[in-house]
């Protein structure tokens, strides 16, 4: 189920759970953890099916998803959104469609997924209420930077596989302009989002202040050249910060449920 690829997104329903203001319930945490783990080693092993060319089984994935969803049925969770988020997995990845290979449409749907599974943790209702939809899209602006990131690592591979994603559409300069726009659009709707949330002065605080190292990182000299050289290495360092970034909210809504 490739789970060094995925594992560290078992942060997202685990911060959605923190982030919520349903009371806790450990046996429903647990079960809920369970099916998220599901869902993500399906979708990653599904994409990853696709990629190969049939090469990687499909029948993992597949059953993977259905334990998924019955999990979540079975503990009273969000069945809709684990079902809408096997239908942007196949849209993604699966022909006909196969999303992934069309820019701008591909990252989006993306990003869409990745909110699906943090709204696992957040929500318990479906549809869900309108403030954990904008809560999850807030977390899903998160997808489109690192996406393109990945993209920029990954360009030789997608070029000799034929996949039309932004940066292949567009070009490294474009991505990057692309690049500081999420980073700008997440800051600035952070402080909306820090609105919503009894932790959210805090989320603001942090979201800016990443944003900002980020943006004048890369308006350093050596930046350009440095992603050109070792995009490698860009992309680990980028996943390192949105972890720190998921930890520190995590502990700041730890910290607030336990009355600090």
């Amino acid at each position: 189920m490739r789970y060094r690829d995925w594992v560290h997104i078992m942060g997202l329903p685990l911060l959605g759970m923190a982030l919520t203001d349903i009371p806790p319930d450990r046996d429903y945490a647990i079960g809920m953890l369970f099916a998220a783990m599901l869902f993500i080693g399906s979708g990653y092993s599904l994409n990853h099916h696709f990629d190969s060319g049939g090469k990687a089984p499909l029948l993992p994935p597949l059953a993977a998803g259905a334990a998924s969803v019955a999990t979540c049925h079975i503990m009273g969770g969000p069945t809709g959104v684990f079902l809408l988020g096997a239908a942007t997995s196949f849209a993604y990845s699966a022909p006909p469609l196969r999303l992934k290979g069309r820019p701008i449409v591909g990252e989006l749907l993306n990003s869409v997924g990745f909110s699906l599974i943090f709204l696992m943790g957040y929500t318990r209702t479906f549809p869900p209420a309108t403030d954990a939809l904008i809560i999850a899209a807030f977390m899903g602006l998160w997808v489109l930077p690192t996406q393109l990131i990945h993209e920029i690592s990954h360009r030789e591979g997608d070029k000799r596989a034929g996949l039309v994603n932004f940066y292949q559409s567009f070009g490294l300069s474009k991505t990057l302009n692309a690049i500081r726009a999420c980073l700008f659009t997440i800051a600035a709707s952070s402080v909306f989002v820090g609105g919503i949330l009894p932790s959210g002065g805090a989320l603001a605080a942090a979201t800016i202040i990443l944003c900002a190292g980020c943006l004048m990182l890369m308006s350093g000299r050596g930046f350009h050249s440095a992603i050109e050289k070792s995009p490698a290495s860009i992309r680990i360092w980028a996943r390192s910060m949105c972890v720190a970034y998921g930890s520190f909210l995590l502990a700041m809504a730890i910290l607030g449920r336990a009355g600090f």
